[in-house]
């Protein structure tokens, strides 16, 4: 029951390293937690995914099992589309909270994006449990 509040961008700083450009992206993220998830010290990973903005992102989310919480991105132009998947996992004590931190980008200087935007997911460690199993392929023939 976390609310994200408001979600921003901040400043933008980049480093140089001969092909790669290490991009350092300030992010601000506004929380709101539910009493009861506080009077339960709920826990939560906080998922931020950033994207350049010429990539057309598809955003499809998994939940597994609480120790394997995890988001499954699609985009139509492949991963290409996906600068960074920062996890922070965080627990309700406090009715909200703000994150503020620096996210760490390397790219090559061949693709540098001109612009992108930050994606904030929660997942709570309980919502329900999910698993695939081992792939089986059965030894079929039709006479």
């Amino acid at each position: 029951m976390a609310k994200v509040n408001s979600i921003k961008l901040l400043n933008i700083s980049e480093s140089n390293a001969s092909n790669t450009v290490y991009m350092t992206y300030g992010a601000e993220v506004q929380l709101e937690f539910h009493p009861i998830d506080i009077q339960l010290h709920m826990e939560y990973k906080l998922h931020l995914f950033l994207f350049d903005l010429k990539c057309n992102i598809n955003f499809h989310a998994l939940y597994p099992n609480w120790d394997q919480s995890d988001m499954v991105l699609k985009s139509r132009d492949s991963k290409k589309g996906l600068l960074g998947h920062f996890i922070f996992p965080l627990k309700a004590i406090e009715p909200s909270f703000v994150l503020e931190e620096s996210l760490l980008v390397e790219m090559d200087k061949s693709i540098l994006p001109t612009s992108a935007k930050l994606l904030a997911a929660m997942v709570p460690a309980v919502s329900y449990a999910a698993k695939w199993s081992n792939e089986y392929h059965m030894d079929v023939s039709l006479h």
